[in-house]
């Protein structure tokens, strides 16, 4: 476990762990959201120094200290950011921006395959995550909605 320049533990995950989340688990209340989520709902997650990341919810914090208040997610980073660059594994391959008039100024993430452990009244909101070819070919205008990003 490492913290990063935008303030979160990383933890490197394994592929088993991301493409099989423990969809068993029951829904994690969120107090901040006055609702239940499940595994698989994707979270804009703030820490104490403003920062904020989106994460899918993958699973409760297996640690015993921290399974009552603490989830993991996977962790989705602003593609063009200089912080997101270290946890690429290839930056040369960095696809071009999109220029869609319907997502202008849309925040397009990145998967980093890591994840953070996070307390749950750290979940400042929902995130609405979009796919480019979704918001290219069938128009979904996206452009000014709150929370909303392209993966």
């Amino acid at each position: 476990m490492f913290e990063d320049d935008i303030g979160f533990h990383f933890i490197d995950l394994d592929h088993v762990t991301l493409l099989n989340p423990e969809h068993a688990e029951m829904p994690i209340y969120v107090p901040s959201l006055r609702s239940t989520l499940s595994i698989g709902h994707f979270v804009v997650v703030s820490n104490d120094n403003g920062k904020s990341i989106v994460g899918k919810i993958i699973g409760r914090s297996k640690d015993p200290d921290y399974q009552q208040h603490s989830i993991n997610v996977c962790c989705y980073l602003p593609l063009f950011s200089a912080e997101t660059i270290e946890h690429i594994n290839n930056p040369a391959l960095i696809p071009r921006r999109i220029c869609s008039t319907q997502c202008l100024e849309v925040v397009e993430l990145v998967n980093i395959c890591k994840g953070a452990r996070v307390n749950i009244s750290s979940i400042a909101n929902i995130a609405f995550m979009f796919l480019e070819f979704e918001v290219n070919n069938h128009l979904y205008c996206i452009q000014g909605m709150m929370n909303a990003f392209v993966i």
